[in-house]
């Protein structure tokens, strides 16, 4: 079905390979995993197995590759097409359609089923992906995690041989995330899949086969089961190991446990015992003025649509407050609301005590910054430097007349404020001269978040920031966040990975459909709510506090579990 053989390729204009030496077999209805960090060549393999390298991107390529018997350079895109679907990494360029049902409608009417049929199937699938009631919307009016599960759809209506994910959960809310693998299970044994992912957690009790990328270069093909045990390798692959194998070996256990049942009989095993331990600080322990207020905040879409439902908020200088949720529950618009990218309907929304209708855009921006969840949508100049230092320039002169204007700074602070801030994110300097639309999805979100401070906002909003990434720029993320926290600013995180608002969040507030459900701790939210509770949410334990929750210890991220669990001396 999938046979690779010292497949090598190059992108126009470059010398070094994207891919080098790629060699794999899949049959019919078998399930490969391609677990590897940013810019290691899953998304080139993913879209050479799909017919796009080197027909549209151009480019040059050596080796055998064909999929379902054909080699995908020698026939036409359109008959590609119809054996192999691609849900991309980039959802939005599938989105070609004005509604949600004409998009998954497109491609069955393309060929030539029935505008009767096509609906039926069309509305079965967006039920499949849990989007009943958007079926009439506008595909531009929905979350990023809709507009995914959208692409989703549209891929599975053409039914083809062979479907490739690459990402395709980036997006989605922690329940989406289990729909889709409840649907790659029911697919698999008839339809052959790829699943591409940064985590090799999301690969485990999914796959047959395994392909380890670095650079390139395949490291590894094998079973799950050797491949995601093998921790030397994934460490030299800059990939983190799935959490129950970090958490055995923090705890020196003898096994190696991929699934949480596993995990649980080792424990069982041991000689391990929970002690007691002070739970870490939440933001209630914590100083700071209130620098984020919203009182009574409601929005409504144009077509009428209630986005926002009387909401409350408040986040303090040095806190950092999760927004979480469910996939078009309200949490992009209402980050969009604190910039000023829209205007409540009624309510209030003050930023540092002042009121955001008396402020002007360009004082707002200096107060409160955003990464949005698409970095792509602020990224418009030629360079990495120029792109980060655009707000600086934006807001270097203020018009005082007609025909005069006052100047703020001067070039040298600029450039002084651009190392600043790509230090902080990680960006190194030989980036700077770089195209930033040319850069993998992970370090272009570091530069989104770059140009976000550097106006050196007190407030900074974060949405969906660990999208594309990988645990090495995950974990920069992570001591960008905490850094901005020692310099008392007060950090947003609009985020579904729950594991990560774990890791970094003192307070949370859960909305669901508009509205405040729960607002407190991080801890309190997730250790006094039962799963199911949690699941009327669209939200889930983190995963180290589900194998917490298995051996009965009361822990939500890894460090804590370790701590809490302590080995008893065998007597002798």
């Amino acid at each position: 079905m999938l046979n690779v053989c010292d497949f090598t390729f190059r992108y126009p204009g470059t010398v070094t390979p994207a891919l080098s030496g790629i060699t794999f077999d899949i049959e019919q209805g078998e399930v490969l995993g391609i677990v590897g960090p940013v810019g290691a060549g899953k998304t080139s393999l993913c879209m050479a197995l799909a017919g796009f390298i080197p027909q549209v991107t151009g480019g040059s390529s050596t080796g055998e590759l064909t999929v379902c018997g054909l080699d995908p350079r020698e026939v036409s895109n359109e008959a590609m097409a119809y054996r192999v679907g691609m849900v991309f990494e980039d959802y939005t360029a599938q989105l070609t359609q004005p509604t949600v049902l004409s998009e998954v409608m497109s491609p069955l009417l393309n060929r030539g089923v029935s505008r009767e049929e096509s609906e039926d199937r069309a509305r079965k699938l967006l039920d499949t992906v849990s989007l009943t009631e958007q079926v009439d919307k506008r595909t531009w009016e929905l979350s990023g995690g809709q507009q995914q599960q959208v692409a989703i759809a549209t891929t599975l209506a053409m039914d083809p041989d062979v479907i490739i994910f690459d990402s395709a959960t980036g997006m989605l809310d922690p329940m989406g995330t289990a729909d889709v693998r409840t649907l790659i299970n029911e697919l698999a044994g008839e339809t052959t899949l790829v699943i591409a992912q940064n985590d090799p957690d999301m690969l485990i009790g999914l796959t047959d086969h395994v392909l380890v990328l670095s650079a390139g270069e395949s490291v590894a093909f094998g079973p799950p089961e050797q491949v995601l045990r093998d921790e030397d390798l994934l460490d030299q692959s800059a990939i983190t190991p799935p959490v129950c194998l970090r958490a055995a070996r923090a705890l020196d256990l003898f096994e190696t446990p991929l699934t949480a049942a596993a995990f649980e009989e080792a424990v069982k095993s041991s000689t391990l015992s929970e002690v007691d331990s002070e739970q870490p600080a939440t933001d209630g322990d914590r100083p700071g003025e209130t620098l984020v207020r919203i009182s009574d905040v409601t929005y409504q879409y144009p077509d009428g649509t209630t986005a926002l439902s009387n909401v409350d908020l408040e986040v303090r200088a040095g806190g950092v407050h999760a927004i979480i949720g469910g996939n078009g529950a309200g949490k992009t618009t209402l980050g969009k609301l604190l910039v000023g990218l829209l205007e409540p309907m009624s309510g209030r929304i003050s930023i540092d005590g002042v009121d955001t209708y008396e402020q002007t855009a360009s004082e707002l921006a200096r107060t409160i910054g955003i990464a949005l969840q698409n970095p792509d949508e602020r990224l418009s100049e030629r360079t990495v430097e120029s792109e980060i230092a655009f707000p600086l320039h934006r807001h270097q002169y203020e018009r005082t007349g007609l025909l005069s204007k006052r100047k703020h700074y001067d070039n040298s602070y600029i450039d002084h404020r651009v190392s600043c801030v790509s230090e902080l994110v990680g960006l190194e300097q030989e980036l700077h001269d770089r195209d930033p639309t040319l850069l993998p999805r992970g370090q272009r979100q570091l530069v989104a978040i770059a140009q976000a401070l550097s106006l050196d906002p007190s407030v900074l909003i974060l949405d969906e920031p660990t999208v594309g990434l990988d645990s090495a720029a995950r974990r920069r993320v992570g001591r960008t966040i905490s850094r901005l926290q020692e310099m008392g600013k007060a950090v947003i995180l609009i985020e579904h990975d729950m594991d990560f608002v774990c890791d970094v969040a003192d307070t949370v507030t859960v909305l669901d459909d508009g509205s405040v459900a729960l607002a407190g701790s991080t801890r309190d939210v997730f250790t006094k709510h039962s799963q199911e509770t949690l699941s009327e949410w669209w939200l889930r334990l983190p995963r180290a506090g589900q194998l917490a929750s298995r051996i009965g210890v009361d822990a939500l991220t890894l460090d804590e579990l370790v701590s809490k669990l302590t080995s008893i001396p065998e007597v002798s």
